[in-house]
Parts: C-alpha cells; sequence; structure tokens
C-alpha cells in the first residue's frame, strides 16, 4: 500500500489557538495577543469547544450560548443581550477571525472546512501542522491504482 504525504490533506486554512485562547492565528495572518480580552477570549473558546460536542458541531451556538460564554451570569433582557453577542462576533472577525466564524440557521461556528490546532506553538508551519496530524493519517489510508 502506497501512502501519499498527509500535507495534501492540510486544509489551506489553519486556526492556531493558543493554550486557553489567549491567543489565535490564522495561517498566513498575524498572531493576535487576546490574553486581556477575557470576554472575546472565553467566546474563541466556546466556538472551538463546540466543534468537538456532536449536539453543536453542525448546529454552531444559539446567541444565548454565545452569550453565557462570554458573560457567564450576567443577567439582561433579549435584546441588550442579541447585541452584544453581534458586537463581539463582529470585533473577532475584524480582529482576524473573519474567515472563521461563520453563522448557520441555529448559531455561531468555526467554519468546518477550517483546520484548528490548539494549545499549539502559534509560530507552526503547515510541515510542522502534518506532523501533529500524522497519527491520525493511518485511519484514512489512501491507495494509488497501479
Amino acid at each position: 500500500m502506497l501512502k501519499l504525504p498527509l500535507t495534501a490533506a492540510v486544509p489551506s486554512t489553519t486556526l492556531y489557538i493558543g493554550r486557553n485562547a489567549e491567543s489565535f492565528q490564522l495561517s498566513g495572518r498575524a498572531r493576535v495577543d487576546m490574553k486581556n480580552r477575557g470576554a472575546f477570549r472565553r467566546i474563541l473558546r466556546a466556538l472551538v469547544d463546540a466543534r468537538r460536542e456532536p449536539s453543536t458541531r453542525r448546529a454552531g451556538l444559539a446567541v444565548c450560548e454565545v452569550f453565557d460564554a462570554g458573560w457567564f451570569g450576567e443577567m439582561v433582557d433579549a435584546e441588550t443581550m442579541a447585541g452584544r453577542v453581534y458586537s463581539a462576533i463582529s470585533k473577532l472577525r475584524r480582529m482576524g477571525l473573519g474567515p472563521a466564524i461563520v453563522r448557520s440557521e441555529t448559531g455561531y461556528m468555526i467554519d468546518p472546512r477550517i483546520c484548528v490546532i490548539e494549545d499549539a506553538p502559534l509560530t507552526m508551519t503547515p510541515k510542522q501542522a502534518t506532523i501533529i496530524l500524522e497519527p491520525g493519517a493511518s485511519l484514512f489510508p489512501t491507495r494509488l491504482a497501479s
């Protein structure tokens, strides 16, 4: 069996998330520090975590779930909640996550076509990402016709 290099499987857009979402970097762009941006960091963390949950993987996070992630325990009316969430998502997009955050009919999510690498050095190259992903390559063997 001939295996192709996994490099071909690495999407053209990769989102690197630093530990505790204290920073992020979209491939080909500058690193963004989120250490002093509590609500934004918690929202990004929730969006990334939602990718692993079967119930939210395809549906995304509803406005109230995004609000709870950013401002847990705070009581506001529905209009204020929606306004704050829309503003926060807009700001995250302007900070560099524009191509990464999408909205479905039911909520916000990280675009499923984007590869997310968590707790990784943010200076990682696509080749280094390939090395991290290499163990999973055996799950999808590639055969070439001879």
